[in-house]
């Protein structure tokens, strides 16, 4: 074999270990995206949050999540307390270098949100009241990476609202086509740290659902409109 052609098989044989060297670099990314997500929304929440099919192409900057999953607390009916059908941010890309990660677009499809009311629970009421009582102490919260990000477009938005009393429940449902969270990130704040933005999103999206329907919802509710 002349020298010329062992130097070609050579050079392809480095290009396909680099190749795949990369595009295990590549998988590992997205779960170690995936495990960040899923840990610091499910501290934020106090319950179980699952990603499912997270792909962050960071040539682009985009990151795209096929269906996300928040748990209800425990002893509620309802299978979960909201899921998303999908979710895609697109990010400034040197900001991913920095202390402040801006984010361009953020938008969510096809949301499923269950409210659900039994005797004196509520399990949005809890959530909040999580949120309320487990903010990150400053000294963490200065250490973590925090993202800025002006306001989320939401395409649908399903609510079921379930008022459960001792023998029977009552039920209630309502969508809106297209919600725009504004000024998620506060004008004065240097970002929010990805717990802080779990629950804004949350608690956002069911005080604009609950707002929209205020006239419609039943009394026992009204009061969940003030505390989000």
């Amino acid at each position: 074999m002349s020298k010329s052609r062992r130097l070609q098989r050579i050079s392809i044989a480095i290009f396909l270990v680099a190749i795949a060297v990369l595009g295990t670099l590549w998988l590992s990314l997205d779960r170690l995206v995936t495990t960040s997500i899923e840990g610091e929304a499910s501290k934020a929440l106090g319950v179980n949050v699952k990603v499912e099919n997270l792909k962050l192409n960071p040539f682009n900057s985009q990151l795209a999540i096929a269906k996300l999953t928040i748990d209800n607390p425990p002893d509620f009916a309802t299978g979960y307390l909201m899921e998303f059908d999908r979710l895609e941010l697109k990010l400034q890309p040197l900001s991913l270098l920095g202390e402040n990660v801006k984010i361009d677009d953020f938008a969510l499809e096809r949301v499923d949100l269950h409210i659900e009311q039994k005797l004196n629970r509520n399990n949005m009421a809890e959530i909040a009241s999580f949120l309320q009582k487990n903010q990150p102490p400053p000294e963490q919260r200065d250490r973590e990476q925090k993202f800025q990000v002006n306001q989320v477009a939401i395409d649908r938005v399903m609510a079921t609202i379930t008022v459960s009393y001792v023998l029977n429940a009552n039920t209630w449902n309502f969508a809106v086509n297209n919600i725009t969270l504004r000024e998620v990130t506060p004008a004065n704040a240097s970002g929010l740290v990805l717990r802080e933005l779990s629950g804004k999103l949350v608690l956002g999206i069911a005080n604009a659902i609950l707002k929209t329907n205020r006239d419609k919802i039943p009394p026992i509710l009204q009061p969940l409109i003030e505390l989000l």
